[in-house]
């Protein structure tokens, strides 16, 4: 009834090394092409702003047409703003691939907790069926007993998973009035199986919430 351990990171990781060249390969690809756009952009300038530091030095603007000048600027914008451009572009195409993993990955945790919730809910019943436990050679309620804590708890983590909010899980866990179930084998057990059906009773309105919200 419980499923497998799960973590987003893992899964992340995996996709990722799935990449052409992977995580290392794309990194050594970034310094690289911030190494040259550095080079690039440091010796544009110098040679771009000669003609200024010229005519800074002197006075006298030197044998370069100022249209020559305005090409050659933007000629060197040209490159600088493509490769800042395509920088942004993956950027925002990274961001939004890990968002469409973490939300795909979410909606399919959320669909098999709640399958696995439905299953949970059989069991409910299957143990509000017990009239009197069986359990050869122990406590037979003792037995019983430890079967409901186990599945409350696997009810309440699959909640969780579900994307349940703590006010439903509150809802679940806090039983204030109950009926007590016959037939049992004595009165803790008609009072533990009242407070068990009322549980899954509300069970069932939180699966029909959280296949709603799906």
């Amino acid at each position: 009834m419980d499923l497998p351990p799960f973590s987003l990171e893992e899964m992340l990781t995996a996709i990722e090394r799935r990449l052409p060249g992977g995580r290392v390969w794309s990194i050594a690809v970034l310094i690289a092409l911030v190494v040259l756009l550095l080079v690039f952009t440091i010796s544009k300038t110098f040679e771009i702003l000669d003609p200024v530091f010229t005519f800074l030095w002197t006075f006298e603007w030197p044998s370069v047409p100022i249209g020559t000048f305005v090409v050659n600027a933007l000629a060197a914008l040209v490159p600088i703003g493509a490769v800042l451009g395509g920088g942004y572009v993956s950027y925002r195409w990274m961001s939004r691939f890990r968002t469409d993993v973490r939300t795909a990955a979410a909606d399919v945790l959320r669909v098999g907790a709640i399958k696995a919730l439905i299953e949970a809910k059989e069991t409910a019943i299957k143990l509000l069926a017990v009239d009197v436990p069986d359990a050869p050679g122990g406590d037979p309620l003792a037995h019983w007993i430890g079967r409901v804590r186990a599945w409350e708890q696997s009810v309440d983590i699959l909640l969780r998973q579900a994307g349940a909010t703590g006010g439903q899980l509150s809802h679940l866990r806090s039983i204030a009035t109950f009926t007590p179930l016959e037939p049992a084998a004595n009165p803790d057990h008609a009072r533990r199986k009242g407070v068990l059906a009322e549980r899954e009773r509300r069970l069932s309105e939180l699966i029909r919430d959280l296949e709603k919200r799906g």
